[in-house]
């Protein structure tokens, strides 16, 4: 319980929230961790829009690591 297990799964399932999340919201998820990476699996829905304004640092066929550098 330390961690907050359940806390942090329901944040990164509202992070993935496309529908109902927003931008700043997911800023203010990775900023409550102090997220510097993001990894993403382009084969599931994540929210596109959003990490286009983050550096990309590497791409295969399936994930994208982004940087988050000071949103």
């Amino acid at each position: 319980t330390a961690n907050r297990p359940y806390e942090r799964r329901l944040d990164v399932v509202r992070f993935f929230d496309r529908a109902t999340v927003t931008d700043a919201q997911r800023r203010t998820i990775l900023d409550r961790y102090g997220t510097d990476w993001l990894l993403v699996d382009r084969t599931r829905q994540y929210p596109e829009s959003f990490v286009a304004g983050l550096g990309l640092a590497y791409e295969d066929g399936r994930y994208a690591l982004y940087r988050i550098s000071a949103l």
